[in-house]
Parts: C-alpha cells; sequence; structure tokens
C-alpha cells in the first residue's frame, strides 16, 4: 500500500505563488520545475525588468513578458530620449512602479499622449452617436510610485502640468522620490491628488528650498516628506548627529515654522547613487525609504538613534 502524501496541484500552485512573492531567486528556481509550475509563477518572474545600457527595441522582450511587467526601470539605453518612448509605449497601461533619468519624463510623456490619443480614436461609433465628446479626462493609470534617478529639466515638469495625459498619470501617484533637485525641478503638488509620499536628497536642499518644503508639508494629502542622507563609511560612528551643517540649518527651520506641520519631515538613509537593488528590496516589501525613515524631530528631542534601532537600519 503506498502511503505517500500527495497535495492537490491546486493547494501547490498556491505553495508556489506565495514562496514566489517572498522572493525573486525562488520564483526562478520554482519556474525550472516544470512547464506548469513555470506557468505559475511567471509572473513573479517577470513582474519586474530593469533596462540599463544601450537596448534597440522593445521587441527583443517577448510580448508575453512585456505584459507580465509591473516595476520598470529604464537608464542609458541610447544617446536619445525618443530611445524610450517605445518602451513606455508598449507597457504603460500595466506598469505600477517607474525608475526613469529625468530626461526620460519626455519619453514617457510622449507615450502618454500618443496612447491616450489612440484610445479617443478607438471610441465606439455608439458612444458618438450618443453625443459625447471622447476626451482622455477619465483615463486612470495603475502607476503609483515615480522614482526620477537624475536632475530634471524644469520645463519637463511644466508640460506634464499643461498636459491632459500627463496629468491623468500623476493624478494617481502616490510617491515621488527624485534624486537630485534644484529650485525649479520639483513636480506642480496641484496636479498630484493622491500624492501621499515624497522625498529628495537632504544634501541637495538649499535655504532657497524651504518655502518648497513649507509647500509640500501643508499640502493636505502628504504623509511624509523623505530627506534622503547617504550612507557613511564603516569607519564613521555614530553616522549622523545635530553637529552636521545640513541638520542643523534644518533643525532651524524646524523651529521657526510653528504653522508649518513639520512633524511630516522624516530622514532616511540612501546611497547617493541609485541602484536597482534597493528598489527591488522596496517591491518586494523589504527596506525601503518609506516605511524606514525617521521622524527629524525625534533628532531634536534626542530619541532619533533609538528610533533608527526600533526600524532595524544597521550600522557598523
Amino acid at each position: 500500500m503506498d502511503d505517500e502524501l500527495t497535495l492537490p496541484v491546486e493547494l501547490i500552485i498556491i505553495i508556489f505563488d506565495f514562496a514566489a512573492a517572498s522572493c525573486k531567486d525562488t520564483a526562478l528556481s520554482i519556474s525550472l520545475v516544470c512547464s506548469w509550475a513555470h506557468v505559475a509563477v511567471a509572473k513573479h518572474v517577470f513582474s519586474t525588468l530593469v533596462l540599463r545600457g544601450h537596448t534597440t527595441s522593445p521587441e527583443i522582450i517577448p510580448e508575453k513578458v512585456r505584459s507580465l511587467v509591473r516595476n520598470f526601470w529604464i537608464e542609458n539605453i541610447g544617446v536619445f530620449w525618443r530611445n524610450a518612448i517605445p518602451f513606455f509605449s508598449s507597457m504603460m497601461l500595466d506598469l505600477e512602479r517607474i525608475a526613469l533619468p529625468g530626461f526620460y519624463l519626455w519619453a514617457m510623456l510622449e507615450a502618454l499622449k500618443e496612447k491616450e490619443s489612440a484610445m479617443i480614436c478607438g471610441t465606439s461609433e455608439s458612444v458618438v452617436e450618443e453625443g459625447h465628446i471622447a476626451s482622455s479626462a477619465s483615463f486612470k493609470y495603475p502607476c503609483r510610485s515615480l522614482f526620477v534617478l537624475s536632475e530634471t529639466p524644469s520645463l519637463i515638469w511644466k508640460m506634464f502640468d499643461e498636459c491632459e495625459p500627463s496629468r491623468n498619470f500623476m493624478g494617481g501617484i502616490t510617491h515621488i522620490r527624485i534624486q537630485g533637485v534644484s529650485m525649479s525641478t520639483f513636480p506642480p503638488l496641484k496636479g498630484c491628488q493622491n500624492l501621499t509620499h515624497i522625498a529628495f536628497p537632504m544634501w541637495d536642499l538649499k535655504s532657497l528650498h524651504y518655502e518648497q518644503v513649507d509647500n509640500i508639508c501643508l499640502t493636505p494629502t502628504i504623509q511624509k516628506l523623505v530627506l534622503t542622507i547617504p550612507k557613511l563609511p564603516p569607519t564613521v560612528s555614530p553616522p549622523y548627529s545635530l553637529g552636521d551643517i545640513s541638520l542643523t540649518r534644518l533643525a532651524s527651520y524646524v523651529r521657526s515654522r510653528q504653522s508649518v506641520p513639520t512633524r511630516k519631515i522624516h530622514i532616511a538613509f540612501a546611497e547617493r547613487n541609485a541602484h536597482p537593488d534597493e528598489w527591488r528590496e522596496e517591491i518586494q516589501g523589504r527596506r525601503s525609504i518609506w516605511n524606514n525613515a525617521v521622524p527629524f524631530n525625534s533628532m531634536m528631542d534626542g530619541t532619533f538613534f533609538a528610533e533608527l534601532e526600533a526600524r532595524h537600519w544597521i550600522f557598523p
């Protein structure tokens, strides 16, 4: 008599799905077991696509794979930003997270306009006959996170604010992280009705930016303004204190803004040069600047390092 315990295929698929969701390496291993296992975890294997380096066309990526991509990191695929338009056009309606250099925002804008124009042209005749005017105002996008990897030309944010397709896109964004800022390169908050989290580097923060910090803190939907500071070499301990000139300047700002909800200001550690590995950790629900950021007020009242330890930041 065979006493070997066997599980229903349906239950095995559920187990595979949970395991694959927790780790990309696990998903890859499961996909190699057999053909039906590969199908079961394909959405986890191909959910994140990182393009770095010269890539000629999205056609080199199978359409089935492109249809499964939800998180898209793209940079340096060519010398001209127009090279990136086909990649956005082929995946724009499915993406949930996007990371891109500032000048690739032009490519994304063109893809948004092309996509919505095509959708309007495809409006059914019955709708037109009923007297309704085709408009892109009701278009919704699944993307909730935008990570801008470099300085952003000020003109592009102006175009994003004036163009209806990009306003539709920005209206769904909840998290914006900008790796480099200057006075004119903040996105227009009025077009980000659902924005709850915004981050930019502490090392770029100057006194002339504090008016923008006021505007961010006073925006009702904003829950966290995260200022990132670079990780220091292992020989430096403790890593930061109010002796740091930029933090001292920020402390002075916080003390002077009694009418501004500066409790929204948080500090998080991040590398100066963004890397996909950190981004993947956030996608997989591990450490992220959003979850591990510490309220700046705790630095002022002396509990900063205790809060860092509680959030499992590890120092040398």
